[in-house]
C-alpha cells in the first residue's frame, strides 16, 4: 500500500489563485527575478526557492524567496549556495513567509518580518494629496529621478550598479512621484494626536 499524498497547497504545480498568502510569495520571487534577469544577473528557480543575484552592492537585491513552508520542502541554503547563483563572498537576504529554523550555521540570522500589505478589491481610492503627481517611469531621465528617491528614502549610499538604475528595466513597472508642496513628503508624517 502506497501512501497517498494529501495536498498542502504549496506544491509547484499548486494554482497561484489558491491563497493570498500563495500570490503574495510568488509576487515576490517574480519582482526578485524579473528585473535581475533583464539587467544579466543570475537567476534559479526549483520548488523550494526562487533566487537572483545581479551581484549587487545593495543587500536587497541579492534575494532568495522560500516559495514554500520550510517542513514541505527541501531548502538548505548552504548547499551550494543555492543551487550555484549566490558567490560565497555574496550577502543576500532570504525572504520566507513562515518562521524558519535557526538557519546561523549558514551565516543567517533573523532581522526582520516581511511586509504583507493588502488593499481589498473595491471601494474607492483616497484622493491624490495636492501638488503630488505620479507619473509611470518611461524614461532614462525619470528613471535617475526614481533612484535618487528610492536611495534618498531608503538610505542607500549609491544607485551606481544596482539593477533598478539600469535602463533595461524599464519594462518593469515603476512608478516616480514629484510634489510641489510638503504636502507629499517621504517618509510619510504620522497624523497630528488630536487634543482635548
Amino acid at each position: 500500500m502506497t501512501a497517498e499524498h494529501l495536498t498542502h497547497g504549496w506544491e509547484s504545480d499548486a494554482a497561484e489563485s489558491d491563497t493570498l498568502l500563495r500570490r503574495f510569495v510568488l509576487a515576490n520571487a517574480r519582482h526578485t527575478t524579473f528585473p535581475r534577469e533583464r539587467v544579466g544577473g543570475r537567476t534559479a528557480h526549483g520548488p523550494a526557492y526562487s533566487a537572483a543575484d545581479p551581484g549587487s552592492a545593495v543587500f536587497f537585491d541579492n534575494m532568495v524567496v522560500l516559495l514554500a513552508p520550510p517542513q514541505y520542502v527541501d531548502f538548505r541554503p548552504g548547499d551550494g549556495r543555492v543551487a550555484g547563483v549566490l558567490p560565497p563572498e555574496r550577502h543576500f537576504c532570504l525572504l520566507s513567509a513562515w518562521p524558519t529554523p535557526d538557519l546561523a550555521e549558514h551565516g543567517l540570522e533573523l532581522m526582520g518580518h516581511p511586509p504583507f500589505m493588502l488593499r481589498p478589491p473595491g471601494g474607492t481610492a483616497p484622493p491624490t494629496p495636492a501638488g503630488l503627481t505620479i507619473r509611470q517611469v518611461d524614461s532614462a531621465a525619470m528613471l535617475k529621478e526614481f533612484c535618487a528617491v528610492l536611495l534618498a528614502a531608503f538610505d542607500m549610499p549609491s544607485g551606481e550598479g544596482v539593477p533598478i538604475s539600469d535602463p533595461r528595466v524599464l519594462t518593469t513597472h515603476c512608478a516616480c512621484s514629484s510634489a510641489t508642496s510638503t504636502a507629499a513628503r517621504w517618509p510619510p508624517q504620522a497624523p497630528a494626536s488630536p487634543t482635548a
